[in-house]
């Protein structure tokens, strides 16, 4: 009975992580990231040399994150396979070190990764990119915005949902 419940538990958590995986609506398709439909390249007025980097650092950070989040996706299934199982507390709580660690890792990469785009394209660009980002920044849509296509404004004026001050408001 204990297997057939941790292998019902186990099936449950694989479909709900397959589904939440999925691109939202609203999520950019095939070729419509910075450049595709929508994009913000041409408003920001980027010469080749800037684009250029931009989308090497972009695919470099795609390729550090993509096994970070798996990592991640794994040691949750094993936190809950531990839960499941009724292991004693200093095993889950070891097991939750981990996923935070990971985490904090992921967090430290996109920092890396929004201060090199600052690099690239500049102050000013860079707040026009952010300006309407925020929205993307939820429920595991990752950059959103100019970085995944949905860009907002992209002339720096507020983006949707976040009032005078744009992205950066708190």
């Amino acid at each position: 009975m204990k297997k057939l419940t941790l292998l019902a538990v186990t099936t449950l958590l694989t479909l709900a992580l397959s589904l939440s995986a999925q691109p939202g609506p609203g999520a950019p398709g095939p070729g419509q990231g910075m450049q595709g439909p929508g994009g913000c390249m041409k408003a920001l007025n980027l010469d080749d040399a800037q684009q250029k980097a931009l989308m090497e650092s972009r695919n470099d950070h795609r390729k550090t994150m993509i096994p970070m989040q798996a990592d991640m996706k794994v040691a949750r299934m094993e936190l809950q396979e531990l839960i499941a199982k009724g292991e004693d507390r200093k095993k889950i709580d070891k097991q939750q070190d981990a996923i935070n660690d990971l985490h904090a890792k992921i967090a430290k990469a996109k920092n890396d990764h929004l201060l090199k785009v600052r690099e690239i394209v500049g102050e000013d660009n860079f707040m026009k990119m952010h300006a309407g980002m925020g929205h993307g920044m939820k429920k595991g849509r990752g950059m959103g915005g100019c970085m995944g296509g949905d860009c907002g404004p992209c002339d720096g004026q507020p983006g949707p949902k976040h009032g005078k001050k744009g992205f950066f408001r708190r």
